[in-house]
């Protein structure tokens, strides 16, 4: 068990223990730091001087990290591996942020960052908690002991580069304004010197009214500078230490509106939109802030994109009018090139603004800007991370349905197979084995066409082939073509169409699997037993198609998301009701290509649903397409006229086997080969008829077998066996000299039918 960590007292962390610091003979270094600079050395001018930010981590890893992404930031990056080493740099050096890992050995992050904000010289050096954690509750303390802000491991490269150059900056910034003050003291020290000497030699009592004149303007002018000073430091506070950036721009502006002295001020924030939007104004009456509320845009508010000096008659920005000043200071705050924020500054009462106003107005601007733009990146990277979540989540549900509801057919394909192996010898038994797998091949078959179709869809794939459609006989059809499954759970279904056709523009086939899905979808989710009903009418401009039924219903929360894909009322474990969840995704899409729209209303679970579909209706007296005349039934397939001499080249023995025999008990010659290479040494033996080859073959596959088939028998005809069906497959097998491609499992009637026609 790991020791407690020392208790603050434990560790003495002030200007004692740096004297002692700074006395000890032990230097306090850290690996690899590198030597600093000499103070007494001349620094060329205009030569950037490095800034030290303390990295604390007890990971050399993520510290090489560290130092690699900021190499080119101007950072000197100081190591540590404890928080017992970093205090004890913290005592000897200053810098300019520190960058600590939450989770270090000993004494934690936190409890360093408690230290260090202890310390009056290092009570303001800005903190960035590192940390793979996501705790509110870690957060809160982080922020509480004054953090700036927190990263998630692995650290976003650029967020880290942008948040360093950050304090860097203002780090610089900061020292500039001290050496410029020690300056402007030591000038001061050196004219004071001067004068009194000036002021011995001739008069010393206007000397002494100059020096004191001098004294009071100095002092204005530091006075000023110091005001300046806090404006920023306090913006810069509010601004990192608050978690919604927006809501604390009200009272920032009012402070600094209070410290400049321009009682007039608002402040607008771009929405996603890109429209700006008021977000707060002060100092106006209530008509002026409706006029300010009015304006949206940079143009509007400021009159374009430049900042905006005025007072003393020149022109105002329209924002200075709706508040009624009389000088103003406005200017817009960017982010990435665009404006997602303007600040305007006034007053009634002055004529003039003050020549420090517009300098100031743009720090604060820079630093609200960078502000606006980080809470906008973690709002974007927060839904972005829950939509991969909610993603992953309905992936997993997903696989999970598509393993049951395949897993569901085999079972039954399976137990056929047994029986016909123990009692084929039974007509009754192998007729009802080989009915109950015939069923399931089928299901599975519409498994995949339905995945197909949705993935057909969203790609733009499907094509629609349009026509005057009598919609009431696609339903009518429709209805019939489920009447089995609506019989086979009992269901009670009430059927209402026009007397008269009901006519759409439309793909017939396609409508059709539109009410197929509906009534199946209805059928799925009520209870055996329960009452269906299908209706149709003409409203309008509108064809309005409605399945009603009195089934388990829909839960509000699902009513929004029911048509997404792979999205599904709750089930139970047994997922009695099966499917994948894909109808109603293919029913909105199908609706939407035809320029429809289809919605659902629930009262509830348990107290059934109503799908509405409504699709653009033709005129009532477009003319009625005639009906196809009713084909005589197809005569029996005939006895091939010859028999062929055929190729199998297929990997998967069982379909290649039990394909042979199928042509073999139909009178051809069937020859087969478990792979391209054995189909061309067979080939090369005695030149097939005609060769069946699957696309998927291992190591040569069956483009190239097509190839070389025809350079070793040009006089073969080509059919491809695949379970890919897509118009670039399809595409595919032509250009490698395929005759036919057939989309596995496939029907040995059209198989045999095929093969009557390659001459």
């Amino acid at each position: 068990m790991e020791n407690s960590p020392p208790s603050p007292a434990e560790h003495p962390f002030d200007e004692r223990s740096e004297a002692s610091a700074r006395a000890s003979p032990e230097r306090n270094t850290t690996r690899e730091e590198r030597p600093r600079p000499d103070p007494e050395r001349p620094v060329a001018i205009g030569e950037p001087q490095p800034i030290d930010v303390l990295a604390v981590d007890d990971d050399p890893r993520n510290l090489e990290v560290t130092r690699a992404l900021l190499s080119r930031s101007g950072a000197r990056i100081v190591e540590a591996s404890t928080a017992e080493e970093a205090l004890r740099i913290l005592l000897t050096r200053e810098v300019a942020l520190i960058l600590l890992d939450v989770n270090l050995p000993g004494m934690s992050g936190l409890e360093m960052a408690k230290l260090v904000r202890a310390r009056e010289r290092t009570r303001h050096t800005p903190i960035i908690f590192l940390t793979a954690s996501s705790d509110v509750r870690l957060l809160e303390r982080g922020y509480a002991l004054g953090a700036v802000d927190f990263l998630t491991t692995p650290v976003p490269e650029q967020a880290l580069r942008a948040k360093v150059a950050f304090f860097i900056e203002a780090h610089r910034k900061n020292e500039v304004l001290r050496r410029n003050s020690e300056l402007l003291r030591a000038a001061h020290e050196r004219e004071l010197a001067r004068n009194v000497a000036e002021a011995r030699r001739r008069w010393e009592e206007e000397a002494l009214r100059r020096e004191m004149e001098r004294d009071r303007r100095l002092v204005e002018t530091l006075h000023k500078a110091n005001e300046r000073l806090k404006i920023l430091s306090g913006v810069r506070s509010d601004l990192l230490s608050t978690e919604n950036v927006r809501e604390r721009l009200p009272a920032i502006c009012e402070r600094v509106a209070t410290q400049l002295g321009l009682e007039r001020w608002a402040v607008h924030v771009a929405g996603p939109d890109g429209r700006l939007s008021l977000v707060a104004a002060g100092g106006a009456q209530d008509d002026a802030a409706e006029r300010v509320a009015s304006l949206d845009s940079a143009e509007a508010i400021l009159g374009g994109l430049a900042p905006w000096v005025s007072g003393r008659g020149e022109p105002l920005p329209p924002v200075a009018a709706a508040l009624g000043a009389a000088c103003c200071v406005a200017r817009p705050c960017l982010a990435g090139g665009k404006v997602i924020a303007t600040l305007a500054f006034g007053s009634a009462e002055r004529d003039a603004c003050d020549p420090d106003d517009p300098a100031t107005l743009e720090l604060v601007g820079y630093a609200i800007a960078m502000a606006l733009d980080r809470d906008r990146l973690i709002a974007e990277l927060q839904g972005r991370n829950a939509e991969l979540r909610e993603a992953d989540h309905r992936k997993d549900q997903f696989l999970a349905m598509l393993a049951h509801e395949l897993r569901n057919p085999l079972a039954p394909v399976s137990n056929a197979v047994r029986l016909l192996q123990e009692y084929g010898a039974d007509a009754r038994v192998r007729e009802r084995a080989l009915q109950a797998a015939g069923r399931q091949v089928r299901h599975m078959a519409r498994l995949v066409d339905d995945l197909l179709d949705v993935s057909r869809i969203r790609s733009g794939k499907v094509r629609l082939r349009k026509d005057v459609v009598d919609l009431v006989q696609v339903v009518r059809d429709a209805v019939q073509t489920m009447q089995e499954l609506v019989m086979s759970r009992r269901h009670a279904l009430g059927v209402s169409l026009p007397d008269g056709p009901l006519l759409v523009e439309g793909d017939t086939v396609r409508l059709a699997q539109v009410v197929e899905n509906l009534v199946a979808n209805a059928a799925k989710y009520t209870d055996p037993g329960g009452h269906l009903r299908v209706a149709l009418a003409r409203a309008g401009d509108e064809a309005v198609l409605s399945v009603q039924d009195d089934g388990i219903g829909i839960a509000p929360e699902l009513a929004t998301g029911i048509f997404e894909p792979f999205v599904q009322a709750e089930q139970g474990m047994d997922r009695s009701r099966g499917g994948l969840g894909i109808g109603l995704s293919l029913v909105k899409s199908l609706v939407e290509m035809h320029g429809g729209r289809v919605g659902v209303e629930s009262p509830g679970p348990a107290r059934g649903s109503t799908f509405t579909v409504r699709l653009p209706a033709l005129a009532a007296d477009t003319a009625v397409p005639t009906p196809a005349r009713p084909t005589s039934p197809a005569p029996p397939a005939a006895e091939p006229t010859a028999p062929r001499d055929i190729l199998i080249v297929e990997d998967i023995a069982d379909i290649r086997e039990t394909l042979g025999e199928l042509l073999r008990r139909r009178g051809h010659g069937v020859r087969e080969a478990d792979g391209g290479r054995a189909a061309l040494e067979l080939a090369r033996a005695a030149p097939p008829e005609i060769a069946l080859v699957d696309i998927g073959l291992p190591e040569i596959d069956g483009y190239e077998v097509a190839q070389r088939l025809r350079e070793i028998a040009p006089a073969t005809r080509l059919v491809a066996l695949t379970g890919y069906g897509g118009a670039e497959d399809r595409r595919r097998a032509s250009e490698a000299g395929f005759r036919a491609h057939l989309v596995k499992p496939i029907d040995i009637d059209d198989l045999i039918a095929l093969i009557d026609t390659l001459d």
